[in-house]
């Protein structure tokens, strides 16, 4: 063997460690590019889950204005439907005071009505006061204390409190 031949033989080997780290770092390369795609589509589908998210928490928040609005017209109609049963019951009394009066007399049976409907009218209003409940929730929903709904409404704290703890 020949100084030559130790030098090619030397050169062979090193193209050949060449070749093959060079191979090597191509894999090496494709890995990460790999590693770094997958990445990338995890972080658009978490993307796309937050948008689905998003857009979910958006439907909800629609239906939910949607059945707040359906209570609401709900709640009118239940109100409409207590006045009426509360004029029945008024119109109720009156019969029975009619009664027991034993009215006659057209004249005097229209006064007399007109007379009990006052009275009825009065005792409701009396009654109004004495009920403070929608006032304590309508003025809590507003942010006001229970302290501040008792003395604005000139009631008893306590009667304030428990009015919200019944409501909650």
């Amino acid at each position: 063997m020949t100084m030559y031949d130790g030098v090619i033989l030397t050169f062979i080997l090193v193209g050949i460690i060449i070749i093959i780290v060079s191979f090597v770092l191509t894999k090496y390369e494709r890995f990460i590019i790999e590693e770094e795609n997958k990445k990338l589509e995890k972080r658009q589908d978490d993307q796309i889950d937050y948008d689905e998210v998003r857009n979910k928490i958006l439907e909800l928040n629609e239906y939910g204005e949607y059945l707040k609005a359906e209570l609401d017209k709900k709640h009118k109609e239940l109100l409409f439907l207590y006045q009426m049963i509360i004029e029945k019951q008024k119109e109720i009394q009156i019969d029975k005071l009619e009664q027991q009066v034993g009215i006659s007399n057209a004249d005097n049976n229209y006064s007399n009505k007109k007379t009990y409907k006052d009275e009825i009218a009065k005792n409701e209003v009396k009654s109004r006061k004495i009920n403070y409940n929608k006032e304590i929730l309508d003025m809590s929903l507003a942010g006001y204390s229970s302290e501040e709904v008792a003395r604005k409404l000139k009631i008893g704290k306590g009667q304030v409190e428990l009015v919200l703890n019944l409501y909650k």
